[in-house]
């Protein structure tokens, strides 16, 4: 069937076409998309033509999206009509890179994850994001109490924020851009200012050093003052936690660590790698039941496919408020 995706067709160029997907096939389903939301720091390196691995161009860009299950291929038992949460099409006449950015998807039926009716699909729409945070919370298992700061306050980052504050950590949360600290501090969360170093902007909450950093920058000039910010443990005979720095920022090449630093606090660095589909579960879980507030991911942006050059233009310009935006479809 012909139907409409957006396309990355060069460098920092993004199309509406159209393209031609196939009828669901066993154990396969056809999915009428709602609303496709944007991961801007993957997207916009796909954008700028610097994601690894890319297919040639066009490709289909994105991989969170909601809708309903249109059309159901033999051996599947979801019901036409029931909502579901999607990566993106598998199938498609130009190369999907995830693929959620179409206004139909063909997707494996055990890869999509049904939804109750008392959750939003535009809200939907962005659970890989915070299924992304929510592994990285899950890897590193906070305790209540401990200090945590969150560097970075993209999507990942501000869901990172909300999902340790759910777990009863103490939490402060850096970003370079005012308005991001304005919103944090909406939710409640302790925003500080920027600084010269990492841990000089935390050391007014936690002047001792942090217990876990999270960092959500994918900035390698970050990454050694983020392993920095965390505290030198007692050296005595206690049984104590181990410090932590969570890599939750997606970095383009490699990234070099300061040894002397790591060791002197005894540091896990976990590398959270993308989610899994109990990650998935528990966002839509707390969503229901109204434990987490996604739409801070999203605010009032809500864009058609028609607009996806201007869309990505001011998300890298980063002229936008919005944390990131959804496709209407």
């Amino acid at each position: 069937m012909k139907t409409r995706a957006i396309a990355f067709t060069a460098p920092g160029k993004a199309n509406i076409t159209e393209i031609e997907i196939p009828q669901p096939g066993p154990g396969e389903v056809l999915i009428e998309t709602a609303y496709s939301c944007i991961s801007s720091g993957t997207e916009l390196r796909c954008f700028a033509g610097k994601q690894e691995g890319s297919p040639p161009w066009p490709f289909i860009p994105g991989y969170s999206m909601s809708g309903r299950v249109l059309q159901s291929g033999p051996g599947v038992e979801l019901a036409i009509g029931t909502p579901v949460f999607a990566n993106g099409t598998r199938k498609a006449s130009i190369a999907p890179q995830w693929g959620a950015h179409t206004a139909h998807a063909i997707c494996n039926a055990d890869d999509v994850i049904p939804l109750p009716d008392s959750i939003p699909l535009r809200i939907a729409s962005t659970f890989k994001i915070a299924a992304i945070s929510a592994h990285g919370l899950r890897l590193s298992q906070p305790s209540p109490g401990q200090r945590i700061g969150i560097v970075g306050l993209g999507p990942i980052g501000f869901v990172s924020a909300l999902l340790h504050q759910l777990r009863g950590a103490k939490v402060a949360v850096l970003d370079s851009i005012e308005s991001r600290r304005e919103r944090a501090r909406s939710y409640g969360l302790h925003a500080v200012e920027p600084a010269e170093t990492i841990r000089g902007a935390f050391s007014e909450v936690f002047p001792t050093g942090l217990d876990t950093v999270v960092d959500c920058t994918g900035a390698a000039a970050a990454f050694g003052q983020c392993l920095s910010a965390l505290s030198h443990p007692a050296w005595d005979n206690a049984i104590k936690s181990p410090r932590k720095l969570v890599v939750q920022g997606s970095y383009a090449g490699n990234i070099s660590v300061n040894y002397n630093d790591a060791f002197m606090r005894e540091v896990q660095i976990v590398f959270p790698r993308d989610n899994q589909r109990r990650d998935l579960e528990q966002v839509a879980k707390l969503c229901a039941n109204n434990e987490l507030d996604l739409s801070c991911l999203i605010g009032k942006s809500e864009s058609p496919p028609s607009e996806a050059q201007e869309v990505y233009n001011a998300l890298d310009s980063r002229t936008s408020e919005a944390l990131g935006a959804v496709f209407r479809w």
